[in-house]
């Protein structure tokens, strides 16, 4: 499989946003309550993440052909903020790829990493060097657990 990795143009944010709702609905909504869904997607929404691109986040996405088909969403140039990939395209290395990408664009400015792993992606975080940095937590509806790694040890 072909498919390209690239910051994201404001152009592509609709898209990207839509890839991102439709995963979080099929794998991770079933962790958090509908407190949780519903500030997930207040954070999702368009004007809330376009306003974050102008200060602290940058969104690098996979793309197959011209359809998007993963993203990740860097934020303080040391945290991943969001990582999906489209269902069809699961287990085929684009999440690492992503990954890669983002360590790329961090290791500028951090040497480490850190994530707040939804339950569902926990072991693929593990699998590539994440370490837990705490316990599962739930706070405003979203669980997650608190994990981070070396950027070199990824």
């Amino acid at each position: 499989m072909i498919y390209k990795i690239e910051e994201m143009k404001l152009k592509d944010l609709e898209e990207t946003l839509e890839l991102v709702k439709i995963v979080f609905d099929e794998f991770d909504a079933s962790y958090y309550t509908e407190e949780g869904i519903q500030n997930f997607y207040k954070f999702i929404n368009y004007n809330c993440i376009s306003k974050g691109i102008a200060n602290n986040l940058k969104i690098f996405i996979a793309k197959d052909d011209q359809k998007i088909i993963g993203m990740i969403c860097i934020r303080d140039y040391s945290h991943i903020a969001m990582l999906f990939v489209d269902k069809k395209f699961h287990k085929q290395g684009i999440g690492t790829k992503l990954i890669d990408k983002a360590k790329d664009y961090c290791k500028k400015y951090v040497e480490e990493i850190t994530v707040n792993s939804s339950p569902y992606a926990i072991g693929f975080y593990q699998k590539i060097g994440f370490k837990a940095n705490g316990l599962e937590k739930t706070i405003d509806g979203i669980t997650f657990l608190p994990m981070k790694a070396l950027i070199n040890n990824i």
